[in-house]
Protein backbone atom coordinates (compact mmCIF):
# COMPACT_ATOMS: atom_id res chain seq x y z
CA UNK A 1 0.00 0.00 0.00
CA UNK A 2 2.70 2.52 0.62
CA UNK A 3 4.28 1.96 -2.85
CA UNK A 4 0.94 2.76 -4.30
CA UNK A 5 0.13 6.04 -2.16
CA UNK A 6 3.72 6.83 -3.61
CA UNK A 7 3.06 6.38 -7.19
CA UNK A 8 -0.23 8.40 -6.53
CA UNK A 9 1.71 11.50 -4.93
CA UNK A 10 4.69 11.00 -7.77
CA UNK A 11 1.30 11.46 -10.50
CA UNK A 12 -0.29 14.16 -8.42
CA UNK A 13 3.52 15.70 -8.34
CA UNK A 14 4.03 15.04 -12.28
CA UNK A 15 0.76 17.07 -12.96
CA UNK A 16 1.36 19.99 -11.40
CA UNK A 17 4.32 20.55 -12.97
CA UNK A 18 3.06 19.57 -16.03
CA UNK A 19 -0.25 22.00 -15.64
CA UNK A 20 1.38 24.66 -13.59
CA UNK A 21 2.61 26.69 -16.89
CA UNK A 22 -0.98 26.85 -18.30
CA UNK A 23 -2.62 27.44 -14.97
CA UNK A 24 0.07 30.89 -15.12
CA UNK A 25 -0.83 31.58 -17.98
CA UNK A 26 -4.81 31.50 -17.65
CA UNK A 27 -6.73 34.33 -18.53
CA UNK A 28 -7.94 37.40 -15.71
CA UNK A 29 -11.56 37.67 -15.23
CA UNK A 30 -13.14 40.87 -15.59
CA UNK A 31 -16.40 42.42 -15.33
CA UNK A 32 -16.41 43.80 -19.48
CA UNK A 33 -13.99 43.75 -21.95
CA UNK A 34 -13.68 47.02 -24.04
CA UNK A 35 -12.59 47.63 -27.66
CA UNK A 36 -13.05 51.02 -28.80
CA UNK A 37 -11.64 51.35 -32.53
CA UNK A 38 -11.83 54.56 -34.46
CA UNK A 39 -11.95 55.15 -37.92
CA UNK A 40 -8.37 56.23 -39.34
CA UNK A 41 -9.62 55.64 -43.24
CA UNK A 42 -8.48 57.93 -45.77
CA UNK A 43 -12.44 59.73 -45.49
CA UNK A 44 -11.14 60.50 -41.71
CA UNK A 45 -8.85 64.27 -41.88
CA UNK A 46 -6.22 64.62 -39.00
CA UNK A 47 -8.29 66.91 -37.62
CA UNK A 48 -11.20 64.25 -37.18
CA UNK A 49 -8.93 61.52 -36.31
CA UNK A 50 -7.93 63.73 -33.32
CA UNK A 51 -11.79 64.21 -32.44
CA UNK A 52 -12.05 60.52 -31.94
CA UNK A 53 -9.14 60.08 -29.99
CA UNK A 54 -9.53 63.22 -27.73
CA UNK A 55 -13.11 62.33 -27.07
CA UNK A 56 -12.42 58.90 -26.10
CA UNK A 57 -9.52 60.06 -23.70
CA UNK A 58 -11.84 62.86 -22.38
CA UNK A 59 -14.86 60.48 -21.82
CA UNK A 60 -12.79 57.62 -20.01
CA UNK A 61 -11.48 60.63 -17.54
CA UNK A 62 -15.33 61.36 -16.56
CA UNK A 63 -15.42 60.05 -12.98
CA UNK A 64 -18.63 58.22 -13.83
CA UNK A 65 -16.92 55.37 -15.98
CA UNK A 66 -14.79 54.77 -12.67
CA UNK A 67 -18.35 54.32 -11.24
CA UNK A 68 -19.53 52.28 -13.50
CA UNK A 69 -16.45 49.61 -13.48
CA UNK A 70 -17.06 49.82 -9.43
CA UNK A 71 -20.58 48.06 -10.13
CA UNK A 72 -19.00 45.64 -12.15
CA UNK A 73 -18.49 41.79 -10.86
CA UNK A 74 -15.55 41.83 -10.48
CA UNK A 75 -14.75 45.06 -10.55
CA UNK A 76 -12.14 45.49 -13.07
CA UNK A 77 -12.21 46.71 -16.70
CA UNK A 78 -10.22 45.09 -19.58
CA UNK A 79 -9.66 47.42 -22.47
CA UNK A 80 -7.95 48.64 -25.56
CA UNK A 81 -7.47 50.76 -28.48
CA UNK A 82 -7.87 49.35 -32.29
CA UNK A 83 -7.14 51.66 -35.37
CA UNK A 84 -9.35 50.61 -38.28
CA UNK A 85 -10.29 50.85 -42.19
CA UNK A 86 -9.28 48.17 -44.47
CA UNK A 87 -6.26 46.44 -41.81
CA UNK A 88 -6.67 47.44 -38.33
CA UNK A 89 -3.79 48.08 -35.42
CA UNK A 90 -3.92 47.74 -31.66
CA UNK A 91 -2.67 51.19 -30.65
CA UNK A 92 -2.95 50.37 -27.17
CA UNK A 93 -3.10 46.92 -26.38
CA UNK A 94 -5.48 45.00 -23.33
CA UNK A 95 -4.88 47.00 -20.21
CA UNK A 96 -6.18 45.88 -16.41
CA UNK A 97 -8.41 49.62 -15.20
CA UNK A 98 -9.96 48.96 -12.00
CA UNK A 99 -9.58 52.74 -10.38
CA UNK A 100 -8.00 56.26 -10.93
CA UNK A 101 -4.39 55.47 -11.42
CA UNK A 102 -4.74 52.81 -13.87
CA UNK A 103 -7.55 54.72 -16.07
CA UNK A 104 -5.13 57.60 -15.88
CA UNK A 105 -2.42 55.02 -17.62
CA UNK A 106 -4.79 53.86 -20.36
CA UNK A 107 -5.38 57.26 -21.04
CA UNK A 108 -1.81 58.59 -20.99
CA UNK A 109 -1.30 55.51 -22.95
CA UNK A 110 -3.89 56.64 -26.04
CA UNK A 111 -2.69 60.13 -25.62
CA UNK A 112 1.40 59.08 -26.39
CA UNK A 113 -0.13 57.26 -29.56
CA UNK A 114 0.18 58.52 -32.90
CA UNK A 115 -2.48 57.40 -36.05
CA UNK A 116 -1.31 54.77 -37.86
CA UNK A 117 -1.07 54.29 -41.60
CA UNK A 118 -3.35 51.13 -42.19
CA UNK A 119 -5.05 51.67 -45.37
CA UNK A 120 -7.49 54.49 -46.91
CA UNK A 121 -10.37 52.20 -47.57
CA UNK A 122 -13.25 51.70 -45.10
CA UNK A 123 -13.53 47.94 -44.64
CA UNK A 124 -16.02 47.89 -41.68
CA UNK A 125 -16.88 43.81 -41.51
CA UNK A 126 -13.23 43.30 -41.19
CA UNK A 127 -12.48 45.80 -38.27
CA UNK A 128 -15.46 44.02 -36.54
CA UNK A 129 -13.91 40.33 -37.45
CA UNK A 130 -10.30 41.68 -35.76
CA UNK A 131 -11.84 43.23 -32.84
CA UNK A 132 -13.85 39.92 -32.42
CA UNK A 133 -11.30 37.91 -32.01
CA UNK A 134 -9.40 39.81 -29.49
CA UNK A 135 -11.61 38.91 -27.02
CA UNK A 136 -11.41 36.25 -24.13
CA UNK A 137 -7.50 35.93 -24.70
CA UNK A 138 -5.46 37.98 -21.88
CA UNK A 139 -8.71 38.60 -19.82
CA UNK A 140 -11.74 36.21 -19.91
CA UNK A 141 -15.83 37.01 -18.79
CA UNK A 142 -18.17 39.69 -18.16
CA UNK A 143 -19.52 41.69 -21.39
CA UNK A 144 -18.31 41.80 -24.37
CA UNK A 145 -18.59 45.23 -25.87
CA UNK A 146 -17.06 46.92 -29.08
CA UNK A 147 -17.40 50.69 -29.50
CA UNK A 148 -17.02 51.66 -32.83
CA UNK A 149 -16.34 55.16 -33.95
CA UNK A 150 -16.10 56.81 -37.30
CA UNK A 151 -18.20 58.18 -40.62
CA UNK A 152 -21.90 57.97 -40.11
CA UNK A 153 -21.87 56.26 -43.35
CA UNK A 154 -19.57 53.52 -41.77
CA UNK A 155 -21.82 53.46 -38.18
CA UNK A 156 -25.04 52.75 -40.26
CA UNK A 157 -23.05 49.44 -42.14
CA UNK A 158 -21.67 48.98 -38.76
CA UNK A 159 -25.25 48.27 -37.17
CA UNK A 160 -26.48 46.23 -40.19
CA UNK A 161 -23.64 44.26 -39.89
CA UNK A 162 -24.38 44.04 -36.01
CA UNK A 163 -27.65 42.94 -36.31
CA UNK A 164 -26.91 40.07 -38.71
CA UNK A 165 -24.51 38.66 -36.37
CA UNK A 166 -25.23 36.16 -34.02
CA UNK A 167 -22.29 36.06 -32.19
CA UNK A 168 -22.94 37.73 -28.77
CA UNK A 169 -19.63 39.59 -28.39
CA UNK A 170 -21.04 41.90 -31.17
CA UNK A 171 -22.80 43.92 -27.92
CA UNK A 172 -21.15 47.54 -28.59
CA UNK A 173 -22.35 50.47 -29.82
CA UNK A 174 -21.88 52.14 -33.02
CA UNK A 175 -22.11 55.95 -33.86
CA UNK A 176 -20.83 58.39 -36.17
CA UNK A 177 -18.33 60.47 -35.02
CA UNK A 178 -17.94 62.58 -37.92
CA UNK A 179 -19.03 63.42 -41.26
CA UNK A 180 -22.69 63.64 -42.59
CA UNK A 181 -24.81 62.94 -40.33
CA UNK A 182 -22.64 62.46 -37.13
CA UNK A 183 -24.19 61.76 -33.87
CA UNK A 184 -27.19 60.01 -35.45
CA UNK A 185 -28.15 56.87 -34.43
CA UNK A 186 -28.41 54.73 -37.53
CA UNK A 187 -31.95 54.14 -38.78
CA UNK A 188 -31.23 49.85 -39.05
CA UNK A 189 -31.05 49.32 -35.28
CA UNK A 190 -29.61 50.75 -32.57
CA UNK A 191 -26.40 48.19 -32.86
CA UNK A 192 -26.49 46.59 -29.48
CA UNK A 193 -27.44 43.18 -28.32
Amino acid sequence: MKTLLTRRQALTAMSAFALAPLAANAAEQVGMQLILAADVSGSVSPARYRTQQDGYIEALGDPRVLKVISDLDPPVLAITFIAWSREQAVMVPWMRVHDARSMDQFRERLRSEQRPRVGINTLISQALLFCDARFDKEFTGGRKVIDVSGAAAGAARCARILQRASCPAHAGSCWGHGGRGAGRRPRSGRGTR
